[in-house]
């Protein structure tokens, strides 16, 4: 059996830490300066299409108007915004900047919304700060589970059991985990599950049980594909291929290698993709008479084509 070598610096925060409702609001918190809200409207757009980039440059612009105008709680907001797009594309230290400037506006205006804590925390475990996240976790327990959103109390027990993961801890993270299924049901929230798909994939590879850990990366994949985040989807897809090919099951491996290249490479990133197809290509040794080789190498050709042009469009 040929094995891959680690991927595990492919899109490491958005596969690990992945926030569907990372951003306060669809925008301002109301219609005070038409030039706001219209530019910050645009960048929830571009966010929930996973252009994060142009999010960024989007919210950037709309803290600066809300800076011009003095309006503090709309700098809290769009800064909040904006260091949620500065998750996704792994900037944590710029991150933790307007999360505090943030913080202090929300302050200022008087009140922080019940939620903030979630992208602190998520911020402090991806600076590896495991410390300052145990701190902030500690505000939601039992005595404030009667104030507390259920949403808020299902992240805070996910993101423990993230801590624990990181602490090499997997008893702790499974205990965690225990009754979130029900909680989950009774929350109709996609985005949760999809988080709890994501832990409960990584605990089940850390208990060897790779082909149930697959099947966890995929339903995490369906609900990711149903909200339309199709960047996040393609890298799932590509951990479900892991998991897959650990477990031996090549053929069911083989296809998510596929899906994900071929998303990434109609979504324009074609780098991303060439990594997908070399791992399909390469788990394809264990299943060489599968039907969809053809369409694995050709899918490969039009990768290098596509690479092949970018890097013509550099040099001119």
């Amino acid at each position: 059996m040929i094995r891959r070598p680690p991927r595990s610096t492919l899109f490491p925060y958005t596969t690990l830490f992945r926030s569907l409702a990372s951003c306060s609001s669809s925008g301002p918190v109301r219609q005070v300066d038409p030039e706001l809200y219209r530019t910050a409207k645009s960048a929830r757009t571009a966010f929930n299409r996973g252009e994060y980039e142009q999010a960024a440059r989007l919210y950037l612009r709309s803290l600066n108007r809300a800076r011009a105008m003095d309006n503090g709680a709309e700098i809290g907001n769009n800064s909040y915004n904006l260091a949620a797009c500065f998750m996704e594309l792994e900037e944590f230290d710029r991150a933790r900047e307007l999360i505090d400037e943030s913080r202090d506006a929300f302050s200022r205006a008087g009140r922080v919304p019940e939620g903030f804590r979630i992208l602190e925390i998520k911020n402090a475990l991806a600076r590896g700060s495991l410390e300052e996240a145990e701190a902030l976790l500690v505000p939601a327990g039992k005595g404030r589970a009667r104030s507390v959103a259920p949403e808020i109390l299902i992240q805070d027990k996910l993101l423990r059991a993230d801590l624990a993961l990181k602490r090499d801890d997997p008893t702790t993270a499974r205990e965690e985990l225990k009754g979130i299924r029900d909680e989950l049901r009774e929350a109709e929230n996609d985005s949760l599950r999809a988080e709890f798909d994501r832990m409960e994939g990584e605990l089940l590879l850390r208990e060897g049980k790779f082909k149930a850990a697959g099947a966890a990366f995929d339903h995490r994949a369906d609900l990711l594909r149903k909200g339309g985040h199709y960047r996040g989807m393609a890298v799932v897809l590509g951990r479900a291929g892991d998991a897959y090919w650990d477990g031996r099951a090549y053929r069911e491996a083989l296809y998510r290698f596929f899906r994900s290249s071929r998303s990434l490479l109609a979504q324009e990133d074609p780098a991303a993709a060439l990594l997908m197809i070399k791992s399909a290509l390469d788990v394809a040794v264990e299943c060489p008479r599968d039907p969809i080789l053809r369409q694995v190498r050709g899918l490969f050709n039009e990768i290098k084509v596509a690479l092949e042009a970018t890097s013509s469009e550099r040099s001119e």
